[in-house]
C-alpha cells in the first residue's frame, strides 16, 4: 500500500505533502495566536474588528478544510483536478497571509503600542478626578437652579444663570475625560482597525474629529473652562482663587435661605476641580508624550492595515474568479 506522502508527491510533485502539512500547522498557529490576543485585548463580541477577524478566520478554516479533503482524496488514489488543487492552494496561501497580517496588527496593538504608551499618563487617576467632579456637580446645579427661581435680584438671577451655563458646558468635557482610556481604546479598535467597507453609520463616525484630537481637546478645554470660571468670578466683582474656581455668594444671594448649603456645594465642587486641574498640570509633559506616541503608533498600524486590506481584496477577487464559496463545502472535480 502506497503511503499518503508518496501518493501525493507522485501525483502533485515533490514536497507537495510537506507543503500541505506546513500550511496546516500555520493555520492552527494563527488560530491560537488570534485566540490569545483577542483575550488580551478583550475584544467585544460585537464590533467591526471582531467581525472582520472572525470572517478572515472562517475563510481560512474553510479553505484549509477543503484543501485537506482534496489532498486526502489524492492520498487515497483519486485523480482530482490538479488545476483546482492549485487554485485552492493559492487561496490558502493568501488567506494565511491575511490572517497572519491581521493578527500581527492586533499583537502590535497590545505589545508595541497599546501597552507601552498606556503607562505614560495616569489615566486611572484622571478618570477618578473627573468622576469626582461629575459626582459633585448635580447637587450644585440643582441648588443653583432653585436659587435662580427664588431670588429676586436681577443681578443674582443673571449671575446664577451664568454659573449654570458654565457647569452645563463643563459636563460633556468631564464625561469624555472620565472615560478617556476606554474612549481611546474604542478609537483604536473600531475606527483605525475598523472595517474596510464601513456602513453609513460608520462612515459618519469616520468624518468626526479623530479620537486623539477629541481627547486632547477635552483636556485642553478643561483648562480653558478654568479661565472662563475666573472670568465669571471677576464679572461678579469677586476674585477667583488660584485654582480659578470659587465664587463668593454672600452678597450676591443676601437673604437666600439655603446660602450655607450652596456655599458647601460650591466648596465641594471647587475641591474636585482643584484636584482634577492638578492632575492635568502635573502630568502635562506625560500627556503630550502619550498623545504623540499614540498618534505615531496609530499611523504605523494604519499602514499595516492597508497592506492587509490589499491582500484581503486579492483573496476575494481570486475566490470570485475561481468560483469558490467558503460558506459551502467544496466538491472536488476529477482531473479531465
Amino acid at each position: 500500500m502506497v503511503a499518503p506522502q508518496q501518493q501525493i508527491d507522485s501525483y502533485l510533485g515533490p514536497e507537495s505533502y510537506a507543503d500541505w502539512k506546513d500550511m496546516e500547522g500555520q493555520a492552527r498557529g494563527e488560530q491560537n495566536r488570534y485566540d490569545n490576543i483577542r483575550r488580551l485585548l478583550n475584544l467585544p463580541w460585537i464590533s467591526p474588528l471582531y467581525d472582520r477577524s472572525e470572517t478572515d478566520l472562517n475563510i481560512l478554516n474553510s479553505i484549509a478544510g477543503d484543501y485537506g479533503r482534496g489532498m486526502n482524496l489524492v492520498a487515497s488514489g483519486r485523480k482530482v483536478s490538479k488545476a483546482k488543487i492549485e487554485q485552492v492552494q493559492e487561496l490558502y496561501t493568501d488567506a494565511l497571509i491575511v490572517v497572519d497580517g491581521e493578527t500581527d496588527i492586533l499583537e502590535a496593538l497590545w505589545a508595541s503600542g497599546f501597552a507601552a504608551v498606556w503607562v505614560l499618563f495616569p489615566f486611572v487617576l484622571l478618570q477618578a478626578r473627573s468622576q469626582e467632579m461629575l459626582d459633585a456637580l448635580p447637587a450644585l446645579r440643582e441648588e443653583l437652579a432653585r436659587a435662580e427661581r427664588e431670588v429676586l435680584k436681577t443681578q443674582a438671577k443673571t449671575t446664577i444663570h451664568l454659573f449654570l451655563t458654565f457647569f452645563e458646558l463643563l459636563n460633556p468635557e468631564l464625561a469624555l475625560t472620565r472615560r478617556a482610556a476606554i474612549y481611546l481604546g474604542e478609537v483604536a479598535v473600531n475606527k483605525v482597525l475598523g472595517p474596510d467597507d464601513p456602513t453609513t453609520f460608520q462612515k459618519y463616525e469616520g468624518i468626526t474629529t479623530h479620537g486623539v484630537e477629541q481627547f486632547s481637546h477635552a483636556v485642553h478645554h478643561i483648562e480653558e473652562y478654568g479661565e472662563k470660571a475666573r472670568s465669571v468670578a471677576n464679572w461678579t466683582g469677586k476674585a477667583a482663587t488660584a485654582a480659578k474656581f470659587y465664587f463668593d455668594v454672600d452678597e450676591l444671594l443676601e437673604g437666600y435661605e439655603r446660602l450655607d448649603k450652596l456655599k458647601e456645594l460650591i466648596e465641594k465642587v471647587k475641591h474636585a476641580y482643584d484636584r482634577l486641574i492638578k492632575v492635568i498640570e502635573d502630568n502635562k509633559p506625560k500627556l503630550q508624550q502619550f498623545l504623540f506616541a499614540f498618534d505615531r503608533w496609530m499611523r504605523s498600524i494604519e499602514d499595516a492595515r492597508v497592506a492587509v486590506a490589499k491582500t484581503r481584496q486579492t483573496l476575494y477577487d481570486e475566490m470570485s474568479r475561481y468560483g469558490y464559496d467558503y460558506r459551502h463545502t467544496m466538491v472536488w472535480p476529477d482531473s479531465i
